[in-house]
């Protein structure tokens, strides 16, 4: 099987650095990283850079590297990544910006960079670079929170700075790669989707996007996805005017209708996200569970005020809290006392806290029952504090899980109300654990989305169109070939404008006037 052009980028065993402060940077990245292969500094005035012998030139490379960061000027990253491109590079990774982002003089440059680059990939230019941790390259010049993994998401952004944060975020969530792409000159968000389903190590995508270059393309790599069983979730940004015009000015993006790219996301099977944390939450989730059979959820809390919120933040979200059937009530009320009222979201009430024989049995019996999901609200005290009575009601819920089988979850209601070592304890009983109740339904939410959507008939793909065949209608034309196919239309006749009035009373008031540019007898337009 021919593999992906970027292949070489996504696991590369060779890198060159052409620059001076930023390669120096990235250097010490990859030998952060544990890189074990080779690292190659070009400069033409320093013998060493980071410690290691520097090339004068590309030309004097040992053999064309795998993947090469370009941080040198504008002007100069024209001219090396053509160099590059003679000698056979894999891909080019260019950090200047002063690209199509600021004009017309800069637009310009950035075809030539596409040109000089003659078929070779180039990402960005004006991006932050890449990061591989499944082999530890990193062409990025600044520090990352990444650390070596054997197979984890993959984020790809055209914001650099999004980037470096994602790549600061501490849940237990592996990353397998980090790919910016700045201006999209060469290398686009669709061609990284296609790229990272062809490497075993990615096991989930999530993408922040600001604009698509070719949505046909981005259409196929995202069914692939889906039929793979591989999560893409996305945060489109650049919806509100000001946020296109702050998109248009950073990586010159023209970001489209936001409502075009939900139908098209919700099309293919791609989860749309509002914020950065319900990106990484619902990746985080989605990665361990996939999807989850179904919005049937349960909730288990030892106060009434966390259930009620629970059930209030549900409301507007596509979950379910369903009642407990008679018999399952009556088998869940045996395990409590008598004063407990059962319902879901259920109060389990404090009278069993810290007895982790009776937490088991009640949180068992709970998610013993036709649900797809359940999620423990558990808030542990911050650091300094007496938690020993805290970790049995988390115990519990994990025994509960691995004995129905039930995918569960772990809500604090407060960010800073799970440490990272009750995240750590989740992620190794093979549960997650997320940072409110908010988000842990709205990443429930995108699961169960998922899993539905995987169920339903692949919807056909949008056909494209020849220009060289495809005629344009006027639009009365186009309203006879609609109904035509049964499509209800509102009453319309295309008259002369000196029968306008005739006309609408002929359909009947209230009418709306339009005109068409279609031609009628000779010398009148209607």
């Amino acid at each position: 099987m021919d593999q992906h052009r970027l292949h070489r980028l996504l696991a590369p065993r060779s890198l060159a650095f052409v620059g001076g402060r930023e390669a120096e940077v990235a250097i010490g990245q990859c030998l952060a990283l544990g890189f074990d292969g080779d690292l190659w500094p070009v400069h033409h005035r320093r013998d060493k850079v980071a410690g290691l012998p520097a090339f004068a030139s590309v030309e004097d490379l040992p053999a064309p590297p795998d993947a090469v960061l370009v941080a040198v000027n504008r002007w100069a990253t024209v001219e090396t990544v053509g160099r590059l491109a003679a000698l056979g590079t894999g891909a080019a990774v260019c950090y200047a910006s002063g690209f199509a982002e600021v004009g017309a003089e800069g637009a310009e440059l950035q075809n030539a960079l596409v040109a000089a680059a003659d078929g070779m990939p180039v990402i960005g230019p004006n991006c932050y670079g890449t990061v591989a941790a499944t082999v530890g390259a990193a062409l990025w010049p600044d520090q990352h929170g990444l650390r070596r993994v054997d197979r984890g998401v993959a984020l790809v952004t055209q914001s650099g700075n999004i980037a470096l944060n994602l790549t600061l975020q501490t849940r237990p969530m592996a990353i397998s790669h980090v790919l910016t792409l700045g201006n999209q000159a060469d290398v686009g968000i669709e061609e990284c989707v296609e790229a990272l389903l062809d490497d075993p190590s990615v096991s989930s995508i999530g993408l922040h996007v600001e604009a698509l270059r070719d949505v046909g393309r981005f259409e196929t790599a995202c069914r692939r996805a889906f039929a793979a069983g591989v999560p893409v979730v996305a945060l489109k940004t650049g919806s509100s005017p000001r946020g296109a015009s702050i998109a248009a000015s950073h990586t010159s993006s023209l970001v489209g209708d936001a409502a075009a790219y939900a139908a098209l996301f919700d099309r293919v099977g791609v989860r749309q996200v509002g914020s950065i944390p319900e990106l990484l939450d619902t990746l985080h989730l989605m990665n361990r569970f996939g999807a989850i059979g179904g919005p049937r959820l349960v909730s288990l809390s030892c106060s009434g005020g966390e259930a009620s919120v629970v059930a209030d933040r549900a409301e507007s979200m596509g979950v379910e809290f369903p009642a407990f059937d008679i018999d399952h009530a009556a088998r869940i009320a045996e395990t409590l006392n008598d004063l407990v009222s059962v319902s879901n979201p259920l109060d389990y009430h404090t009278f069993i806290w810290g007895n982790r024989e009776r937490l088991t049995a009640t949180f068992t019996t709970v998610l013993d029952g036709p649900l797809d999901a359940a999620m423990l609200v558990l808030d542990f005290p911050s650091g300094g504090l007496d938690d020993s009575t805290w970790w049995p009601t988390l115990e519990a819920f994990v025994a509960a899980s691995r004995t129905t089988g039930t995918p569960g979850v772990i809500a604090a209601s407060m960010a800073e109300n799970l440490p990272g070592a009750v995240e750590a304890a989740a992620a190794d009983a093979g549960l997650v654990a997320v940072r409110g109740i908010d988000a842990a339904l709205l990443a429930l939410e995108g699961s169960a989305w998922w899993g539905a959507h995987r169920e339903q008939e692949p919807v056909l793909p949008v056909p494209s169109f020849d220009p060289a065949v495809t005629r344009i209608v006027h639009e009365s034309e186009a309203k006879d070939l609609l109904a035509e196919v049964g499509i209800p239309l509102p009453a319309r006749e295309t008259v002369p404008p000196f029968e306008a009035v005739e006309a609408a009373s002929r359909i009947g008031y209230p009418v709306v006037v339009k005109a068409t540019g279609v031609r009628g007898p000779p010398g009148r337009t209607v």
